[in-house]
């Protein structure tokens, strides 16, 4: 996971489970951006990790209807919190550029992410 997510590199994650979509985005002319690569999944922190998450961002409240119905389909019920900073850090990934990460609120110790490639942006 930390090959295709760097900007999470900084993160002790202890495990994770995650897939890799591709399905076609096609808009007429075929070309190389007509396929939508996606990853979903979680990554489990270490203790410290958790802890280290918890106060190295800013974390707000979200709402159901600002996260996106993938990211909604792996979460638990409960209230969800997210992070603009560390949401804008996958800009500079090589090929998923763009990415969500969500936390239930009170246990930092797992992120529900959605990370897609640099030509679709997540809906």
């Amino acid at each position: 996971m930390l090959k295709f997510l760097p900007n999470l590199n900084a993160i002790d994650v202890v495990s994770a489970d995650y897939a890799v979509t591709k399905d076609s985005a096609s808009r007429g002319v075929p070309s190389p951006s007509d396929i939508r690569m996606e990853l979903l999944g979680t990554a489990d922190l270490s203790e410290d990790a958790a802890k280290k998450l918890q106060h190295s961002f800013e974390w707000k409240a979200a709402n159901r209807k600002d996260i996106p119905a993938k990211i909604l389909s792996i979460l638990p019920s409960g209230d969800y919190q997210v992070s603009t900073k560390l949401n804008d850090s996958f800009s500079g990934n090589p090929t998923y550029a763009h990415g969500r990460v969500v936390v239930v609120a009170g246990n930092w110790g797992r992120l529900y992410f959605l990370a897609s490639d640099r030509d679709h942006p997540i809906e």
